[in-house]
């Protein structure tokens, strides 16, 4: 799925006034789909920062400025919620 920012000034930083990032449909479906790309990195032996720093990468290169952390938490959060 590629990800289209509306417009370039507002899409790289998507946060509330607490500087919480807001997670559309189409955004969690771009993490995903990085996510499902790299999934044999964060099982292996690498630190699974480095391969977070890499998604951010990614996400980067689709137009949305995230920190690494900001992308943990995400993926953490949506295993707690869908895994049973």
């Amino acid at each position: 799925m590629d990800f289209v920012p509306e417009n370039s000034s507002s899409a790289n930083k998507r946060t509330t006034a607490g500087g919480r990032v807001k997670w559309s449909a189409a955004l969690e479906c771009l993490l995903i789909d990085i996510w499902q790309e790299k999934i044999e990195d964060l099982r292996g032996p690498r630190k699974n920062s480095h391969v977070y720093m890499e998604m951010a990468e990614s996400m980067k290169e689709a137009g949305l400025e995230l920190g690494w952390g900001e992308i943990s938490t995400k993926l953490e959060n949506m295993t707690k919620k869908y895994r049973h």
